[in-house]
């Protein structure tokens, strides 16, 4: 997992990886302690700034009742920085109390890089909005 996180930090862009975690925050913390446990030299700082830099999205999946053996999406953050020590998360798309995923109404970082090449995408209305 440590090695997941120097292959994204390397600069090559794309990569996709696993994490057992309930929320995206959990999943920062776990990678974290991973880096920490990997390399005993690394201040809590030193973690945050490299996970802040290397990762861009956290998407986490759960599972559905009413469909057995699916998953579906709970919610999207985007890794926006540093609080501290601390990656700063922004929640982007989020299931709400109905079940359904909607978007909270941030523009993520992210997007810079779709307008940088030209790759079109529209944002629904945030969730709580009503038509």
């Amino acid at each position: 997992r440590w090695q997941m996180l120097r292959a994204f930090a390397s600069g090559h862009p794309g990569g996709l990886c696993t994490i057992h975690a309930e929320t995206p925050r959990q999943a920062l913390a776990t990678l974290g302690l991973y880096a920490a446990e990997a390399e005993n030299n690394l201040s809590p700082q030193h973690v945050a700034e490299w996970v802040a830099n290397s990762l861009h999205l956290i998407v986490q999946l759960g599972f559905d009742a009413s469909r057995p053996g699916q998953r579906t999406v709970e919610s999207i953050a985007e890794i926006d920085g540093l609080e501290g020590s601390t990656p700063r998360l922004q929640e982007i798309w989020r299931r709400d109390e109905d079940g359904r995923l909607g978007w909270t109404g941030l523009r993520p970082k992210v997007m810079r890089r779709f307008d940088r090449y030209k790759v079109g995408y529209a944002f629904p209305s945030p969730v709580g909005d009503e038509a």
